[in-house]
This record gives structure tokens, sequence and C-alpha cells, in this order.
């Protein structure tokens, strides 16, 4: 697995990084920018999972949740071009499926958790976003200020080669 996700094995509350995959990822980092200095990097936090708010979130305490966010944003925060995607082509609703309407909120309360704790902890504030299932509305983009964690728009189709998706948020409260 070459996810970003901290842990060695799929218990988390053994508080055991996996060095080797973490390393890996900091030495892709560091080719990058010494090479192409003035790439933007889109580093994605969490594997790519339908249900891994139930699965992977919701099982670890809230202290070793913490201690993973605070690890990434200590390894990974102060390189100049990263931006964060929490997790990409995972679903918000049960519509978007194969998951329970259950997994899908699990799913958008871990987002939100990480979200907000990203903004008032990574002092570098770097741009962060998620990405929802691909074809499927992106529920983090509202301006109620609910979801201000949410700086940048990640979105995906399938075929799409411009970036006519962004018509779909256009409003009056968007710069046009």
């Amino acid at each position: 697995e070459r996810s970003n996700y901290c842990w060695e094995t799929n218990n988390e509350e053994t508080n055991t990084y996996n060095i080797t995959r973490l390393q890996f990822t900091d030495d892709r980092l560091e080719w990058l920018l010494t090479n192409y200095p003035d790439v933007q990097i889109q580093l994605i936090m969490f594997g790519k999972s339908n249900t891994v708010g139930t699965d992977k979130w919701n099982p670890i305490s809230q202290t070793v949740q913490n201690k993973m966010m605070d690890y990434m944003i200590s390894r990974w925060a102060a390189w100049p071009n990263v931006h964060f995607l929490i997790m990409n082509d995972v679903p918000y609703t049960a519509a978007a499926g194969p998951i329970t309407q259950q997994e899908a909120d699990d799913n958008m309360v871990m987002v939100r958790e990480i979200g907000d704790y990203m903004k008032s902890n990574d002092p570098w504030n770097n741009l962060i976003s998620t990405g929802p299932k691909r074809r499927e509305p992106n529920p983090f983009l509202n301006f109620s200020g609910q979801d201000s964690w949410h700086s940048y728009v990640h979105e995906e189709r399938y075929s799409e080669i411009d970036a006519d998706v962004a018509d779909e948020y256009y409003s009056e409260y968007n710069i046009s």
C-alpha cells in the first residue's frame, strides 16, 4: 500500500508508525521540490476507501487521531508547495454507494473533524480539500461557513478535460 496512512497495521491503537511508508513520501517530495521547485503537490492524507470513516477513523481514540494529524502536520505542512487532500474519491452519500447512509455520514464526520483540526493546528495554513466520489457533488462546497477549512476545489470526472465542472459551483458567492 502506498497510502500516506501512517499506521503500521490495522491496529491504530498501537501507535506504531510505518516509517518506511512515510520516508517514501518524504523522498518523493524532496525529489519533486528539488528538481521541479515550482510544482504544486496535492498530498492525499488518507487512503481511498468507501468506508474509511467507519473502518479506520471511528475505532481509534481522539487522542490517537490528534496524534496522527499532528504528526502529518509536523512532517509535511512546512513544505512550501504542499496542499492537503484529506481523502479522494470517497462517497459522502449512500447514493454514491456502495455504502450505507451511516457509513456515508461517518465519512462526512471524519473529513470535517480532520479539516477543522488542520485549520486550527497547521501554522502554515496549507490549502486543504477533499475529493468526493466521481460524478457526485462536493458536499463541502457550501458558503455557510460550516466548512471554512475547505480552501480549494478538488473535482474529478471520468472524461472531462476542461474545467466545466466548476460551472456547477458558480454562484453569486463565488468570484467570477
